[in-house]
Parts: structure tokens; C-alpha cells; sequence
């Protein structure tokens, strides 16, 4: 696996005599009560001098991971209202702000909006290459009474104000960036492996008020380059005011937050890492991953405050990994389910704050009640209610259902 760069620390064996020893104690001891006195108590201030190991046995997997100790006892379901102006093909990405839903679906080319109930208020913006429209949408963000959008055929993002429906346009410059999220007023736009003209750097600080990149964060080896021909959908999972990366072939989960970026986590498999001379994009690559059973790392990844929850692909089928942030303890699944509803599966989920939402076709939706409606389902009584009335008001060709849970933990 490609390491974080300039990350890890070499270990020289010094001989000392027990003066030596004493000294360096007192010392060590001097600098701690400094430090101590001088260091923050919360989270946001603490010092990440090496990234925390997260070991993953890929040979320890279970049928299925349940969700449901992690979650509270409550579930709230948002079917989407269908109209002839909002059918969705897919959602790509969602983000609840204030008391909107805004989803992307790349393949309707938009972004729509909904309110909590799941009830359609209306698509934003326009396709079209004019002023204020757009012909694309690589992804969105929501701040204020706006919402952004990148247009990354066009090599521009389209501002939209959601009280007066006007439109301002801004570049963010020439070069390659595929997934992005917002922090207070600054844009980061993450890109994957693609030389700029600002050197290699993956991910660049757009500051919303100058309109200007601010500064160039985690850079990469020119042998890196070849690696920007593999993308994912999603590389960034924000909570709070700080943010969790993950790229291609690259077993770090960087931390961006005010102060910067830095390496926080590693995923380190016990055994079938996929060694640093394969090169990652032929044909012959993949026969020798499938030849060799290797695993190449996370795909996907969804944080929240005391969770990690992620997938990775390994002998052609996806694993479901699970982490519990405080003791770094992971667990690997073939699936993740929920007893209580039934053991319904989990498969197209995002975290948002200290809440899971699980997103569901209408037609792959309907299938499933059927099972876990059946009279010898595990499914909670009160949650059969609910999803008997789901199933009357549910058509196999309407748009998706959420489902919302929060997390146990969360305050």
C-alpha cells in the first residue's frame, strides 16, 4: 500500500549511561507540565505526532455487521415526494441544512431540493451553457442562503440564493478537482493525483471571500501522477469543523480542519497489502490483485463523532467495515444490517453530524419490506407500524426513502 509520505519515523538504537537517562527524564518531565499547562483539554487542539493504526485482519469477516447497538431506538422515514419534475435517478450526495434536504443526482444534471417531511420544494438552478446555468454538476454545497454549484465542464461554480433566485458565477482557476466541502467561509476542493500549476497538491483552499486559493494542502510524489486515473464518488466525510479524507491507494485518512491537514489514521491490513510496484492502471493490475487476493483499501468512508463506518473491496465483493473511534477496535462484514428493523440491510448510507441516513430505491425498498413485514421477522412491533404504512403509500417507481437514525452516543 502507498504510505503517507514523509509521515513515518525512523528508530536509532542510542547508548546512554544512567546520568544520561536521568537528565533526559527530567527534562521529558519539564516539558510535559509546559505542555500540559500550555495545550487545550478539547479534541480540535490535541498534537497527532504519528497517525493512529486502525488494524484490519481481511480474513476475519462476519456474515453481516448489526448496526443496531450503535444506533438509538428510533428511526425516521422520509420518502421523497414524486413528481414529474423530481424524479431522481440516483443520489449522489445529501446534505440536510437547516430545515431543507438537498440532493444531487448526476444523471438528472441537478439538485433538488426537499423539505423534512420529504416533500418537494424545487429543483435549483438551470441546465444550459449561459450565464447562471449550468451543464454539469460535479457536487454542491450549501452555505447560508446559497446554494454552490461546480460545473466542471464549464470550469466554473454557479452561486444561487435561495431567497431572490439569482445567480452569480466565480472560477476557482485551471486545474482538476472532483469532490469538495465547505468550512466556514473557505471552499476546499479536493483533487485526486493531478499535477497543477501550483506542483502536486491534493487539495487547495478556496477562500469564498477573495475568491482566491489560499493555500495548497497535502502534496504527493510525482509517482503519484499515475494514480489520478482512478477516482471515487466521495472522498470527503465532514463532522463539525473538521473533515476526514481518503484517496485511491493511499492507506491514510488525512484530518483537515482550521489549522490545516494532517495524517490521523492509518488502515493497515494484517496481511494481502497490495504491494508498491503493481501499477495501477492496466489490465494486468487487476489480474494481479484477483491472483494475489489483494486488498487495496478503502473505497468509501463516513465519520461521525465516535464512528467510522466504511467499505473496501476484497475478492470481488465489498466488506463493511466498522470502527469504534475511541478504542480503534474494527469489525469487517460482508454487510451492514439492523436487527430491529428487521435486519434491514444498509448499503447506500452517509453520515451528517451524529446521524446515519440510509438511502433506498423505491423498487429495492418495496422488495425488502416484504421480508422484513414477514410474520417471523425480528422487526420491532413499533416499526412494523411504520413500515406497513410505508409500503401503502409506496410505488416501486417513485423516489427513493430515507431512512434517518442517530447514533447512540451522540449528545
Amino acid at each position: 500500500m502507498t504510505k503517507a509520505i514523509d509521515f513515518r519515523y525512523e528508530c536509532k538504537i542510542i547508548v546512554i549511561n544512567e546520568k544520561q537517562i536521568m537528565k533526559i527524564v527530567n527534562i521529558f518531565v519539564a516539558l510535559f507540565c509546559l505542555t500540559a499547562c500550555s495545550l487545550s483539554n478539547g479534541l480540535k487542539d490535541r498534537l497527532i505526532l504519528k497517525p493512529q493504526s486502525i488494524l484490519i485482519d481481511p480474513d476475519k469477516v462476519k456474515d453481516f455487521i448489526d448496526l443496531t447497538p450503535l444506533l438509538r431506538d428510533s428511526v425516521e422515514i422520509i420518502p421523497l415526494e414524486t413528481k414529474d419534475e423530481c424524479l431522481l435517478s440516483e443520489i449522489e450526495r445529501i446534505e440536510f441544512y437547516k430545515d431543507r434536504i438537498f440532493v444531487l443526482d448526476r444523471t438528472r444534471k441537478g439538485v433538488y431540493m426537499f423539505d423534512q417531511s420529504g416533500r418537494f420544494i424545487g429543483k435549483i438552478g438551470c441546465q444550459g451553457s449561459g450565464p447562471g446555468e449550468f451543464t454539469s454538476v460535479g457536487f454542491f454545497c450549501v452555505t447560508g442562503d446559497s446554494v454552490l454549484i461546480s460545473d466542471q465542464h464549464q470550469s466554473k461554480w454557479v452561486a444561487y440564493n435561495l431567497q431572490d433566485k439569482r445567480t452569480t458565477e466565480f472560477s476557482c482557476g485551471e486545474f482538476t478537482y472532483l469532490n469538495g466541502f465547505l468550512m466556514g467561509r473557505n471552499l476546499y476542493l479536493v483533487s485526486n493525483y493531478n499535477k497543477s500549476q501550483s506542483d502536486r497538491f491534493n487539495l487547495y483552499k478556496f477562500d469564498l471571500s477573495t475568491r482566491k486559493i489560499e493555500e495548497a494542502l497535502i502534496p504527493f510524489e510525482e509517482k503519484m501522477d499515475k494514480y489520478s486515473t482512478t477516482a471515487f464518488t466521495i472522498y470527503a466525510s465532514q463532522y463539525q469543523d473538521t473533515a476526514f479524507l481518503i484517496y485511491p491507494f493511499n492507506d491514510t485518512i488525512y484530518e483537515v480542519s482550521s489549522k490545516g491537514a494532517q495524517p490521523f489514521y492509518t488502515i493497515d491490513f494484517t496481511q494481502r497489502n497490495l504491494p508498491d510496484d503493481i501499477e495501477p492502471i492496466n489490465n494486468s493490475f487487476r489480474l494481479a490483485v484477483a491472483k494475489g487476493n489483494f486488498v487495496k483499501g478503502l473505497s468509501y468512508m463516513q465519520m461521525s463523532g465516535n464512528y467510522i463506518l466504511g467499505r473496501y473491496a476484497d475478492k470481488g465483493y465489498f466488506r463493511y467495515l466498522s470502527v469504534d473511534r475511541s478504542t480503534l477496535k474494527s469489525t469487517v462484514g460482508n454487510s451492514f444490517v439492523v436487527r430491529d428493523l428487521g435486519y434491514l440491510p444498509v448499503t447506500s448510507f452517509y453520515t451528517i453530524g451524529d446521524a446515519l441516513v440510509s438511502v433506498y430505491s423505491a423498487s429495492a425498498l418495496m422488495q425488502m419490506l416484504d421480508v422484513i413485514l414477514s410474520p417471523d421477522s425480528p422487526i420491532k412491533e413499533k416499526y412494523r407500524t411504520k413500515f406497513e404504512s410505508l409500503k401503502q403509500i409506496t410505488n416501486c417507481e417513485g423516489n427513493p426513502v430515507l431512512l434517518k437514525f442517530q447514533f447512540e452516543s451522540a449528545e
